[in-house]
């Protein structure tokens, strides 16, 4: 459906007992206030163009900088979580990574990265440790971890450990 609309989504998640869709857009844009206005559009054009008339849609979509949702924007705060939120965009981004959910808690520095990636590969979840760890190697994000180590913790499609 998001498809037919020429709308890029990260995920869609169908509630039937709620009659709820929720969908990630993704996007290009960086402005709060355009990310708004994008998921608004993206919101009638669902409700207008598809079958879908007892479901009720709740929209979010993710900038570079900003994640902006029917009501709320998360901006981070501090250096390290604006790399975060970049590591997470980039990762999510790019199909070849297979990262379809992307989270972390900060207090131990923990990710948890959701895959569809099956159990047995274990040359993804290395790949994308490997990934994970040269970008907070990198000079412009390694003085945001202020020396903290962190865990990276990486799911296969079916909710399996694979790292």
């Amino acid at each position: 459906m998001l498809d037919e609309l020429r709308v890029a989504y990260e995920y869609i998640e169908i509630v039937p007992l709620d009659k709820k869709i929720f969908i990630q857009v993704r996007t290009s844009l960086t402005d709060s206030e355009a990310l708004q206005k994008y998921i608004e559009k993206v919101k009638r054009k669902l409700e207008d163009q598809t079958n879908y008339k007892l479901y009720a849609f709740d929209i979010s979509a993710s900038g570079s900088d900003v994640v902006v949702g029917d009501n709320y924007t998360l901006s981070p705060t501090t250096d390290l979580q604006k790399n975060i939120t970049q590591l997470a965009h980039a990762l999510t981004e790019k199909e070849k990574y297979k990262v379809i959910g992307f989270s972390y808690k900060e207090k131990p520095l923990t990710f948890e990265i959701r895959t569809s990636a099956s159990a047995k590969d274990q040359s993804h979840s290395q790949q994308l440790e490997e990934i994970i760890h040269a970008y907070f190697q990198s000079p412009d994000v390694v003085t945001s971890l202020k020396g903290e180590t962190y865990e990276v913790i990486i799911y296969s499609k079916d909710e399996k450990r694979i790292n």
